[in-house]
């Protein structure tokens, strides 16, 4: 991904260490929640975007998805956060249900997904979110694709928490969402980020720990996004400094050879 200047982002910051001492083994940071994957066989040409986004949808609105006059072309990963939507399908994509395998979805299909559900949207698949029901419905999705059109439907609150322009991996590639959570106090190694292409900071404060001899600390404020390990040179620790919980939302993806299993976490 593209890197943004540490100085950009942070504030240097002095004082003790968090807790642990010199050699010391940070603790096993909490297992990170897996919120959707899929594997991704094709992308488009040009395909050079990449993003984590929440969309609000007010009640009976729709967004489409999958050609360059909406959000691009390419493929989508999404859960339901808030609400429910239908999901109106025009070719294959895949359903997983809250602590349930993954299913197919033919074209023409249209299952109702509550928050915890998640779907999968490929390449040259075309798609609608349709929110049902007497309230508004929010989706959280992270996406590969071609250039698309910033323009929205009406009653279509669209939101960029992180995103970058570049070359699209080579497919196929295992793709996930995940959401982590970093206890006050606790860390997170940075080797436990592996295939980390984003990360977007929703709450809370992160400080970045480099070891000897560079050394030295730097904190990151909660609403800064686009934190991928590459911003983090030398770094070994994301750590924790509040009192509350430290929620990052970290988008990875993998090369995944035909035949293998998705990602294990980040």
């Amino acid at each position: 991904m593209r890197p943004l200047p540490l100085l950009a982002l942070a504030l240097a910051v002095g004082g003790a260490a968090l807790g642990l001492s010199p050699g010391q083994p940070p603790p096993r940071p909490a297992p990170p929640l897996r919120l959707v994957e899929a594997r991704v066989d094709a992308l488009p040409p040009g395909a050079n975007w990449a993003g984590i986004e929440r969309t609000t949808l007010a009640p009976g609105v729709a967004m489409p998805l999958g050609t360059a006059a909406d959000d691009g072309r390419g493929a989508y990963l999404f859960v339901v956060e808030i609400g429910s939507i239908a999901f109106e399908v025009d070719g294959p994509a895949m359903v997983t249900r809250a602590g349930s395998p993954a299913i197919a979805v033919a074209a023409g299909g249209s299952p109702v997904l509550r928050p915890g559900d998640a779907g999968f949207v490929p390449t040259d698949t075309t798609a609608r979110w349709r929110a049902v029901g007497d309230g508004p419905a929010a989706v959280l999705q992270f996406s590969l694709t071609g250039p698309g059109s910033s323009r929205q439907p009406a009653g279509v609150e669209h939101r960029t928490l992180v995103q970058d322009v570049s070359a699209a991996p080579a497919t196929p590639v295992d793709a996930a969402l995940w959401r982590v959570v970093v206890p006050p106090g606790d860390v997170l190694p940075v080797a436990a980020m592996s295939g980390a292409q984003m990360l977007a900071l929703e709450t809370g404060a992160l400080v970045v720990e480099r070891p000897p001899p560079t050394g030295g600390r730097a904190l990151v404020p909660a609403g800064i996004a686009d934190l991928g390990p590459g911003a983090f040179p030398g770094a070994v620790l994301l750590a924790n400094p509040g009192p509350g919980a430290l929620i990052l939302l970290v988008a990875t993806v993998r090369r995944s050879p035909l035949g293998t299993p998705g990602p294990a976490g980040p």
